[in-house]
């Protein structure tokens, strides 16, 4: 795997972790707005690591 290509995966296996992390916690039914921010929560807390 290429260096760019190793980039976007990481990436993208961050981004749905974090989706995967949000949807187990919260459930269902809340407006999408509400899983936008504590995705943008998740996403930011997984920064720090």
């Amino acid at each position: 795997m290429t260096a760019n290509k190793q980039v976007y995966y990481d990436l993208t296996e961050a981004i749905l972790g974090c989706c995967f992390d949000v949807m187990n916690e919260l459930g269902s039914g809340f407006l999408e707005s509400v899983y936008k921010n504590a995705l943008f929560f998740a996403l930011k807390e997984k920064g720090r690591d």
